[in-house]
């Protein structure tokens, strides 16, 4: 999942301070660290240059000091580790550096656009910061006021790319402008949701964000006609036409190539069950895993002096949508180990990278200006991927002084339509390809919507003894992985044996489908379009998953009796 990949470390960093600064107030601390309000503490002495006794004295009162006024020093080896914390003129928090133990001294300005900097200490294992929780720079988090406990700090930046993953799908913020199918007690219209919505979607892979974008199902939720709210599925589990469910989220943040079953992730050779199976031994970025089950991911940990586990929040996946909760040790005692979840550690953690979407302003949440389109929107959402031979609804959500649709294929104007009566533009027959649509009125144009209409096509063959070939072929989209399941129910048994002949997945029962196991195809697997692999004689149903700039794709499942 390549395209969905983007980002460096050190984007993924910043981005994590700037979400978690929307939760810093004035003069917030950082988890682990404490202000410097006693300057004779841990060795480290600050003098004002600039002269002035009153301000002097305020800024000793508040811990701000101005740039280029400050020159701070601290006696090397003290047990100590310092951090530099930079604000604006607003006192909006910029960034996090940590001091170099070189010189034994800080001064000068070090972010751009910095007025203040605030200093904060913190105790150190050994007198040696490598040996304590090592702080990406700039990975910000909510001080906590109480002396004497500290919370886990991100070891490297891959784990604290995935906390910021976490965050992002917990708290991105939208408003319902319909009632959602099958949870309008949870989701009546005109409600303000954080967190994306729980579904399994796993007739169509329509997972957000793993391979349904996150902007594509925000604009789908800003339309009160798109299939977020017209369309059903009668799935087990299954509510909205979008949405997510625990092993999802868990793949998302972990940037894992595949939609993971829990009964997957715990196999996998990355990840890995702890042999210490201690509440103390967790770390920031484990998950609690019950096979086939269940499985949440640890975002916070909060500490005694000696190490011990005083508090816990996870977050997960789970009916109504993603929401995270801090258990006492206790209660995290009795929710998760008590039930028979297990710790797992990614082991490839520290490979983890994320980048803000750009739409997402870190204190005022959605910047609408940036991401909704006040004219139009396609029903699956703005940015998506459509099946060849799917006709294409894109709803009018205002008209203005626009009279006209453009239809665009790969930027050339292939036709031009009435705005109908209903206000809906239906797209038929159209071919693969990447398409632009834009209301106009003689010169004015619109700003534009796009999707990309994707040719996904796979065959099945009984190869005997157990063995099946599938064959998958696409010209404007990569074969990404392929998914396995049985029909569970006796009603799309009866239908898929009958007679001995291979069924698609919209002739079977769609209500008796198991959850999906999914395989991640190899370089050699894309070259050859084929995959061979092993299954125990019966009935299974397949299909493989194709790979846009858009997202991911599901062909048909097709059903076939192994012999």
């Amino acid at each position: 999942m390549k395209t969905m990949k983007k980002g460096l470390l050190v984007l993924g960093i910043l981005a994590f301070c700037l979400l978690s600064a929307a939760f810093v107030g004035r003069g917030g601390g950082l988890r682990g660290w404490y202000a410097v309000d006693d300057l004779s503490v841990g060795g480290i002495s600050v003098t004002d240059l600039s002269g002035d006794e009153t301000q002097s004295a305020n800024r000793m009162k508040t811990g701000y000091w101005p740039l280029g006024a400050v020159y701070v020093r601290w006696k090397e080896d003290s047990g100590v580790a310092y951090l530099a914390v930079f604000y604006n003129e607003n006192y909006d928090l910029l960034k996090a550096t940590e001091f170099s133990t070189d010189s034994g001294k800080f001064s000068g300005r070090d972010a751009e656009g910095a007025k203040y900097v605030r200093f904060l200490f913190k105790k150190v294992k050994g007198g040696n910061f490598s040996e304590g929780a090592a702080l990406p720079v700039g990975c910000v988090i909510v001080a906590d006021k109480k002396l004497g406990t500290t919370h886990d700090l991100p070891e490297n930046a891959g784990v604290a790319n995935v906390l910021a993953r976490a965050e992002l799908c917990a708290s991105v913020t939208y408003e319902t402008r319909a009632v959602l199918p099958n949870q309008k007690e949870d989701f009546p219209a005109g409600k303000t949701v954080s967190g994306i919505v729980y579904s399994s979607t796993r007739q169509e892979t329509l997972y957000v964000p793993n391979t349904v974008s996150l902007e594509s199902y925000l604009t789908a939720m800003n339309d009160p006609q798109s299939y977020l709210y017209t369309r059903t599925v009668a799935l087990r589990k299954s509510k909205t036409y979008y949405g997510t469910v625990c092993s999802a989220y868990v793949s998302y943040c972990f940037d894992l190539p595949c939609v993971y079953t829990t009964n997957q992730l715990g196999r996998l050779d990355s990840i890995r069950a702890l042999k210490n199976q201690s509440m103390d031994g967790l770390k920031l970025g484990d998950i609690l895993l019950l096979e086939g089950t269940h499985v949440c991911i640890v975002i916070d940990i909060l500490r005694d002096e000696r190490g011990r586990v005083l508090q816990i929040t996870e977050a997960e996946a789970t009916p109504p949508g993603i929401r995270t909760r801090t258990y006492s040790r206790k209660g995290f005692q009795e929710r998760w180990f008590d039930q028979g979840y297990r710790i797992f550690r990614y082991e490839n953690i520290d490979s983890v990278t994320y980048e803000a979407p750009a739409w997402l302003d870190p204190v005022k949440g959605i910047r609408t200006e940036l991401l909704l389109n006040p004219n139009l929107c396609p029903r699956r959402g703005d940015k998506a991927n459509w099946p060849l031979g799917e006709t294409v609804e894109i709803d009018v959500l205002d008209a203005a002084d626009y009279t006209d649709a453009e239809v665009y294929r790969e930027d050339e104007l292939i036709s031009v339509l009435p705005i109908s009566k209903d206000r809906c533009l239906r797209l038929k027959d159209l071919s693969s390809g990447k398409y632009f649509v834009r209301l106009s009125n003689g010169a004015k144009k619109s700003e534009p919507v796009s999707f990309i209409v994707v040719e996904a096509q796979i065959s099945v063959e009984d190869l005997g003894h157990g063995t099946v070939r599938i064959w998958f072929d696409s010209w404007n989209a990569t074969p990404s992985w392929f998914a396995w399941c049985y029909p569970d129910g006796k009603t799309a048994v009866a239908e898929a044996v009958k007679n001995g002949e291979a069924l698609t997945y919209n002739q079977a029962e769609r209500r008796h489908m198991a959850a999906a196991n999914a395989v991640e195809l190899t370089e050699e697997d894309r070259k050859r379009g084929c995959t061979v692999s092993s299954y125990a004689s019966g009935v299974w149903m397949f299909k493989v998953e194709f790979e846009t700039e858009y997202g991911v794709i599901s062909s048909d499942f097709v059903q076939l009796k192994v012999s």
